[in-house]
């Protein structure tokens, strides 16, 4: 009884775990190197993909936020941060904490004005 006790116990307890998603907060920062790249000859790792130049915000160790041409929001985030390039208005953005491409890149998770 006791084991069958300890192993529903366990059963609860492993169900009941959550996942987090990590995020970092780049901070309000002005839209620059925005670069869109098409299908490359030559495979590049930002082949068909949306990029700014992050290094001046606060999330340490990333140089490029990025977002694949095939992402859902990609028409809104990118209508956004031309909206604000535009007017010179920065940009509030936030990438996903795990993942990207290499060690300088990370995937756009939201960005707002």
């Amino acid at each position: 009884m006791k084991l069958l006790l300890k192993m529903s116990a366990f059963v609860v307890l492993l169900s009941s775990t959550t996942l987090v998603h990590a995020y970092l907060e780049c901070g309000s920062i002005p839209v620059t190197g925005l670069t869109i790249q098409a299908s490359r000859e030559n495979s590049s790792a930002f082949e068909n993909i949306m990029r700014i130049n992050v290094s001046s915000g606060t999330c340490q160790g990333v140089i490029y936020a990025y977002l694949k041409n095939d992402h859902p929001a990609y028409s809104g985030i990118l209508s956004v941060l031309l909206a604000a390039q535009a007017t010179d208005k920065n940009i509030f953005v936030v990438v996903k904490e795990s993942g990207g491409i290499g060690t300088g890149a990370k995937e756009i998770e939201w960005v707002s004005r």
